[in-house]
């Protein structure tokens, strides 16, 4: 997870799910086949869902406690009955089960996939990966349920990407960062913090202030910032003019202040640092915050959808999740015109 400051935008139930602790739930009707390389596969007895036609594409909808999914056309296909989930990923989606906040994987019809007693902690499929979390157990799946890495006691973060993943070992302040291929040879584990690789770099943090490295460990922007997030499509966000500060009374030191703008990879600042927040870059067009509200701006800096919404999703296949009240969401297009929302059930 990122590190808790003002300046993190608070998770949300389009694409985080959280680590949270909670007591087993088996209360679904399924029958276990053990297959000859021992995994076991779920089979369902029968579909519970509306499944999806061919070609088809299913939007996350709904608010905390009541989330499903919808076609493009706005007929509920997964009835809105989780607490909150992301958008499909690999053609499988992250959920959180009402009754004990466990996380479950999905696949287009609402069936359950791998484990059905769920996980404490989710990540989305990334290339094929997903990071889970149970118990003390820290491991990566693979799309059809099986374990490819378990190492512990180091515990994975975040997403495989150019062939690395993020991992950290020890907590506190004995707690270091640095990454791990799929094989789990670990690298470069001598980092306070170490987020994912996008487009050949990644982030990491040594002291209080962020550089980036190569996949081989060397440094190839140096930066001043506090606080940097990942490259995606080929910009990441960092937090200009921000400082470490401590309080009397204060455990330790906060950061507050500065704004955030966006880095190309040669390091130089294209998009101003002007916003209170920022998302990352999604079909080209990020989620920015200003005066208490989201709106988007372009690859170039431009301010294409004016910040009006409570909430901003990224955009996905050309559409964004939205909502001016936190009570009622829908889709919005490239544009900023309203694209579509769940057609009421007759």
């Amino acid at each position: 997870m990122l590190p808790k400051d003002e300046h993190f935008r608070p998770s949300l139930p389009q694409f985080v799910i959280p680590w949270m602790d909670a007591d087993r739930h088996g209360g679904d009707a399924m029958n276990y086949v053990r297959l000859s390389i021992g995994m076991l596969l779920v089979v369902y007895l029968g579909c519970q869902e509306d499944c999806p036609k061919p070609g088809e594409t299913l939007f996350v909808f709904g608010q905390v406690g009541k989330t499903g999914y919808m076609t493009q056309a706005g007929r509920v296909t997964i009835k809105p009955k989780y607490f909150t989930g992301s958008q499909f990923s690999d053609a499988i989606s992250v959920v959180l089960r009402n009754t004990d906040k466990k996380c479950l994987f999905i696949d287009h019809c609402g069936r359950v996939l791998f484990d059905a007693e769920g996980y404490d902690h989710a990540e989305n499929f990334v290339s094929g990966y997903a990071v889970v979390k149970k118990g003390v157990r820290s491991y990566i799946i693979a799309t059809n349920g099986s374990i490819v890495l378990e190492k512990s006691p180091l515990k994975f973060r975040e997403y495989f990407s150019d062939g690395l993943i993020p991992v950290t070992k020890g907590s506190g302040d004995d707690k270091i960062a640095g990454f791990s291929d799929l094989q789990g040879n670990i690298k470069f584990l001598k980092y306070k913090i170490t987020r994912a690789f996008g487009s050949g770099l990644a982030p990491v943090c040594e002291d209080k202030t962020f550089n980036y490295i190569d996949v081989h460990g060397n440094t190839k922007i140096k930066t001043e910032y506090v606080a940097a997030k990942s490259f995606h499509e080929g910009l990441a966000a960092v937090l200009v003019g921000a400082k470490y500060v401590r309080e009397m009374g204060d455990p330790g030191e906060r950061l507050v202040g500065g704004k955030w703008g966006f880095i190309n990879t040669n390091g130089v600042l294209v998009v101003p640092a002007v916003y209170d927040s920022v998302e990352e870059y999604s079909e080209g067009l990020a989620a920015v915050k200003s005066n208490h509200r989201w709106g988007y701006i372009d690859r170039q800096g431009k301010l294409v959808i004016r910040c009006k919404y409570e909430f901003t999703g990224q955009f996905y296949h050309g559409f964004s999740r939205v909502s001016e009240d936190f009570k009622n969401d829908y889709y919005i297009d490239r544009s900023g015109e309203k694209a579509f929302e769940p057609v009421e059930e007759q």
